[in-house]
């Protein structure tokens, strides 16, 4: 493992100080690296994390010598990033155990931080936009081809999913959840793109995207995320609101959803969920439950990064059993990882965020729809799972993060006179 870690941080490292925006490609096609583990002068780390590292090392270096000029990012952009390390710093303040808040400290705050110049050139240029979308398209296709070959036992699939009824896949990942919540953004930012470009490229790339965005609804499905898939279905009705034929498009989502509660299993498994007799929806409840408990005792600073699991033993039900390493929502997530302060900061960046889509949809760029599909996903999936604190999915989240606020000039502002 050293050995392919010490030839992908040679390749990363060499490919920034060459071009940066080019590292920024090859670490979003490299995110599942952070499955690949080893030790480096005893400290536990990732694949992901050296490519990271060497990446922004080989832009610095690029940027110092003047090989290409550095990113003019906006000023609110840095004070963001300034307030979300002082952020992740109280996160470990807080936590009892330093050492392992230092490394998710590392993991979801420093590193995806470190990554936003070279984010923010691949979000501003349509050319390198369009090679993400070629790699997105290439990821999805693949990750849904090893979940089908999983499915059908050609390839290993872990236990216990693998013997669930139905049974769950899980990818290139640990488990079935953590396929979802990647494939989830992608499939739907792909769908965005292909519904508002596809008459402006060349029939290549727009089949590619529509393709990719049905092999990323497969993954989901084998992965039997009832999150990430209503999550797509609500991307699906929204989009019907940004196209010309609005009725018919929402008419035929009405007719497709009535048609699916129509089928005795889907709608016998609708009711369980909406009931709360569904096991996974009674595990979350519990868990809110206790979970709400807890920010009442520890509203400023919830529980610390990584302590979630250590404090909540004092604040569980009795009936909650299964271990669960965050409380599976988007809010309670946040706000017992990073306290009130980290819950202020994330709504304010989200109200900001929307915001900027608001405003290029008022100008008329053909990518915002991608981003507020992509954005309308992480939320609704993030409801009811974690679609941050994990090593690849705090640096997808960015990267989306940076591409829904930073799109590429349209013809218009190209063609406008500086002031």
């Amino acid at each position: 493992m050293i050995f392919l870690a010490i030839f992908l941080g040679l390749v990363s490292l060499i490919t920034a100080w060459h071009k940066p925006v080019w590292a920024a490609l090859l670490i979003f096609a490299l995110l599942p690296a952070y499955n690949l583990r080893l030790t480096i002068f005893a400290l536990p780390t990732t694949i992901l994390e050296v490519i990271i590292l060497t990446a922004v090392l080989g832009a610095i270096a690029n940027w110092l010598k003047h090989r290409s000029p550095f990113p003019i990012i906006p000023k609110w952009l840095w004070s963001a990033i300034g307030a979300w390390l002082i952020i992740g710093l109280f996160g470990v303040w807080v936590s009892t155990n330093h050492y392992q808040a230092l490394g998710l400290f590392r993991a979801y705050i420093i590193e995806p931080a470190l990554l936003v110049p070279l984010f923010y050139l691949l979000a501003e240029s349509e050319k390198y936009r369009k090679q993400f979308l070629f790699l997105a398209s290439l990821q999805l296709i693949i990750l849904s081809l090893v979940a089908i070959g999983q499915r059908l036992g050609w390839f290993y699939s872990p236990k216990p999913w693998i013997n669930e009824n139905p049974v769950r896949v899980v990818g290139l990942f640990a488990y079935p959840n953590a396929l979802a919540l990647y494939v989830a953004p992608l499939t739907a930012l792909l769908f965005g793109t292909w519904l508002k470009l596809k008459n402006q490229v060349l029939w290549p790339e727009r089949h590619l995207w529509i393709i990719s965005a049905f092999f990323g609804l497969v993954a989901c499905f084998l992965a039997n995320s009832r999150g990430a898939i209503l999550a797509l279905g609500l991307g699906v009705v929204v989009s019907g609101f940004f196209v010309k034929r609005k009725w018919l498009w929402l008419g035929i989502c009405a007719l497709a959803l009535a048609g699916m509660l129509a089928i005795p299993a889907v709608h016998q498994k609708a009711i369980q969920i909406v009931s709360g007799q569904d096991v996974s929806t009674d595990v979350r409840q519990v868990l809110w439950q206790g979970t709400w408990r807890l920010i009442k005792a520890r509203p400023l600073t919830g529980s610390g990064l990584g302590n979630f699991p250590t404090v909540y033993k004092k604040y569980k039900l009795p009936q909650h059993i299964e271990f669960l390493q965050y409380p599976h929502n988007l809010i309670l997530n946040v706000w017992v990882e990073l306290g009130l302060p980290g819950l202020i900061f994330s709504i304010v960046l989200i109200f900001w965020l929307i915001i900027k889509l608001f405003k290029h949809f008022k100008e008329k760029n053909p990518f915002a729809l991608a981003g507020l599909l992509a954005w309308l996903v992480i939320i609704s999936h993030g409801l009811v799972d974690v679609p941050f604190f994990k090593n690849d999915l705090s640096v997808l989240t960015v990267l989306l993060f940076c591409l829904a606020i930073f799109l590429p000039k349209t013809d218009k502002d190209k063609n406008k006179i500086p002031s």
